[in-house]
């Protein structure tokens, strides 16, 4: 689930039209009743444009982007798993196939790698930190557990640092 900005909706993963299916349901803060996101079949953890205007969800292995208001949905990145989150200075970063933490513009184009994990270890969740500082990131053994560390990617500087380990 995620909050639009300024706290009029919230965007939630939902049953879809198919049994065992998921699609995304956009709920207004002043309505009994969700509506879902048509095109959003099989997606997963939505995540809110820091201007309240796109939902962003992976689904199919795709990074994808739909207006909030519904709309055509578009491909952003081709090859994504996990999380993705927007920050405030119009890019999106997210995990691809192998589990590095990438970062490209959100309405598409070349993206960057900005953290490639040791082996048997991915960059798992993540969130955007204000004022185009960087991402914070967790750097987890298989299920996180039994270590995890938290790590955060500069926004400015790029550089990539341990926060907290283990």
């Amino acid at each position: 689930m995620n909050v639009a900005p300024d706290g009029s909706w919230l965007v939630y993963t939902g049953p879809g039209d198919a049994p065992g299916e998921t699609q995304l349901w956009v709920k207004a803060r002043d309505r009994l009743e969700a509506t879902p996101l048509a095109g959003t079949t099989g997606a997963q953890i939505p995540s809110v444009s820091p201007d309240g205007k796109w939902i962003g969800f992976i689904a199919g292995g795709r990074l994808w982007r739909v207006p909030a208001i519904g709309g055509v949905a578009t491909t952003v990145a081709d090859t994504a798993q996990g999380v993705a989150v927007w920050l405030d200075d119009g890019t999106v970063a997210y995990q691809d196939g192998e589990w590095r933490l990438r970062r490209m513009p959100a309405a598409g184009g070349n993206s960057e790698v900005v953290f490639t994990p040791e082996a048997g270890r991915f960059a798992g969740a993540m969130a955007a930190l204000p004022d185009g500082r960087g991402i914070l990131f967790t750097n987890c053994s298989a299920s996180c557990v039994p270590t995890s560390e938290l790590w955060v990617a500069e926004g400015r500087s790029g550089e990539v640092k341990l926060l907290l380990p283990d």
